[in-house]
């Protein structure tokens, strides 16, 4: 499955089983959280990929750094502000 299928796979998941409640209105997700994935995908040098003896291991190691940066940095807790 491409890397964008996968993105937006993950996004719909977040956005039914992280509903936004009264105190956790920080749940509300949109395409944006999809837009930075992608553009920290895009943000990579070249160099660094073209090094890398595992270029689609590192591609996903990649992919799961950003989502869990895009939407981690979402679920945190009332007392944790």
């Amino acid at each position: 499955m491409p890397i964008t299928q996968l993105t937006i796979a993950t996004y719909d998941q977040a956005v039914k089983n992280l509903l936004p409640l009264p105190r956790k209105s920080h749940y509300l997700f949109n395409l944006r959280q999809v837009a930075e994935i992608i553009q920290g995908l895009l943000s990579v040098h070249q160099d660094v990929v073209e090094k890398s003896n595992d270029k689609v291991g590192m591609m996903k190691r990649l992919w799961v750094h950003e989502c869990m940066r895009v939407f981690s940095d979402r679920l945190i807790d009332d007392e944790d502000k």
